[in-house]
């Protein structure tokens, strides 16, 4: 045991000659008379491991299901992939398995995007104007370069009056170039129901006209 030991410890026989003395002398003073003798590491067969690949089927779970799903499902397996089918080594209880998933409720779903939107929401800082003829001509009071804000048109034909209201995610003249031209060509009319309101009024010749606001 102790030969074996030290050959383990020795990373050539040359070593192990050279510290096997120390040791054979500390046996002979305890009584034992064999000597220590150089033992060749065997060779250690590598252990070959191979991943094996599984396939899941990852039904989503519901209380108000009675079946068993996962149960029915493996039955399948076995009915249509018994032993001595030639796919039966690729579809088996070891190679597919099944585990439910867990998906959010509506109201967590909601929750959440409310959470969301309102955790980043910020009041977005006025900005100048740069339309030509100043801020009596700009149809936001001078503050059409304001980015991220929440607008509203008022629309008056003769007594009736509908409001459109919508968010401009750049600056508002921007958004309200777009709405310019969704009331000038035909082919965007139903860009908005902003401009669909527009071209049905203008479809009758019905006199009409816009107020702007945020």
């Amino acid at each position: 045991m102790i030969s074996k030991r030290i050959s383990q410890l020795s990373s050539s026989k040359e070593i192990f000659l050279s510290e096997a003395p120390a040791y054979s002398a500390a046996l002979l003073n305890s009584g034992y008379s064999e000597g220590l003798v150089y033992k060749e590491s065997e060779p250690t067969a590598s252990k070959r491991t191979r991943k094996r690949n599984i396939l899941w089927f990852n039904p989503p779970w519901n209380d108000a299901v009675a079946t068993n799903v996962a149960g029915k499902f493996l039955q399948l397996i076995d009915k249509h992939f018994p032993k001595g089918s030639p796919f039966q080594k690729y579809f088996n209880r070891n190679t597919v398995k099944v585990s439910y998933s867990c998906m959010p409720n509506m109201a967590r779903i909601i929750s959440g995007h409310n959470k969301k939107v309102g955790g980043s929401a910020s009041v977005p800082s006025e900005e100048g104007c740069n339309c030509r003829g100043g801020t009596n001509m700009c149809v936001l009071g001078g503050k059409c370069l304001t980015k991220g804000l929440v607008y509203k048109c008022r629309v008056t034909a003769g007594v009736d009056s509908k409001e459109y209201v919508g968010l401009a995610s750049t600056s508002f003249k921007s958004r309200y170039s777009s709405h310019k031209s969704s009331f000038t060509h035909e082919n965007k009319a139903h860009s908005t129901a902003l401009s669909s309101h527009i071209w049905d009024l203008k479809s009758n010749n019905t006199p009409h006209s816009l107020a702007w606001s945020w």
